[in-house]
């Protein structure tokens, strides 16, 4: 596992989730090699991703990780040709499968990311370019 993604799990370890979430999910967002600042999923929503929700049939659905992480990068940022690295962990902390969704995709896309790297299970990771 790599760094950044390593860096994610230890992140969505220490975060306290809302029990309600049935998902723990922690995106980093990455510039070159510097973190501009880790994310997590919430049970809010933001005025930003819901043209999303509403798109993929989802209203007033929980804002996802990556989108969180594109949304919380410091004011300053050009996040055009960044890396978003996606942890999701269970009840154990143990990490699992955290490929973005369909909507996260087309987020992450739409706002310039190029590339997602993502947790398979404890060892594998994956990743999708845009």
């Amino acid at each position: 596992m790599n760094r950044y993604l390593r860096y994610a799990l230890k992140a969505a370890c220490h975060h306290t989730f809302d029990e309600k979430l049935r998902s723990r999910h922690c995106a980093v967002l990455v510039d070159g090699q510097r973190i501009l600042g880790a994310s997590f999923n919430d049970l809010k929503s933001h005025p930003v991703t819901e043209p999303y929700h509403r798109k993929f049939g989802r209203p007033g659905s929980t804002i996802h990780a990556e989108m969180a992480s594109v949304i919380n990068a410091p004011w300053n940022t050009d996040i055009a040709g960044k890396t978003v690295y996606v942890v999701r962990i269970n009840a154990r902390g143990k990490p699992m499968m955290s490929m973005p969704c369909d909507m996260c995709r087309m987020f992450l896309r739409d706002y310039g990311i190029k590339r997602a790297v993502f947790t398979i299970d404890s060892t594998d990771e994956g990743s999708i370019e845009f």
